[in-house]
């Protein structure tokens, strides 16, 4: 009898650290994002007449028609299909601080002038898109995705012309 009651106690022991170390693997989760992720895009700094202007390119996907030889009971037949493939749009942006700003992953600002030399060269950025009237930041969450030398844009959605992208075509 005595056996029995030790191997019970045992055996409900066990299922408690078994339900406590569940929960506190759950609890160890970040906070689940408030707004979508960045966009990454490419961008280089120039001056041009005392501003800081960034070329900016995203890849954009296109729709193209490809014929493939394909199996089909038996027998290979040719099958037109839309393939999606990316190119770069390009566009020009200028960066004031206000309107459109520069960050690093920890959300401090970044001088407009500083990014002639952080970009340089056509570096990845990550950026935070703002629709009509509102004034989003970086979501924490994403930050741990993010290098520590990756400068954040942060500006109007319209100011980036960035579009859905084409619809493939019908078949």
């Amino acid at each position: 009898m005595t056996r029995f009651v030790v191997l019970f106690i045992c055996l409900v022991l066990l299922m408690l650290m078994v339900s406590f170390a569940g929960r506190s693997v759950a609890q160890d989760r970040p906070d689940p994002p408030v707004d979508g992720p960045p966009v990454i895009m490419m961008a280089q700094a120039t001056a041009k007449d005392g501003d800081v202007i960034l070329k900016v390119s995203n890849p954009q996907p296109t729709f193209k028609t490809k014929t493939v030889e394909v199996e089909k009971d038996g027998k290979k037949e040719k099958v037109t299909m839309a393939v999606r493939e990316y190119v770069w749009s390009d566009i020009e942006v200028k960066v004031d601080g206000k309107v459109i700003a520069a960050f690093d992953v920890k959300g401090k600002p970044i001088d407009p002038k500083n990014l002639l030399t952080r970009l340089a060269k056509a570096a990845r950025v990550a950026v935070v898109l703002n629709p009509p009237g509102l004034n989003r930041k970086l979501d924490p969450y994403y930050l741990g995705a993010l290098k520590d030398d990756i400068v954040v844009l942060k500006g109007p959605e319209e100011k980036f012309r960035l579009s859905p992208g084409p619809v493939p075509p019908k078949e």
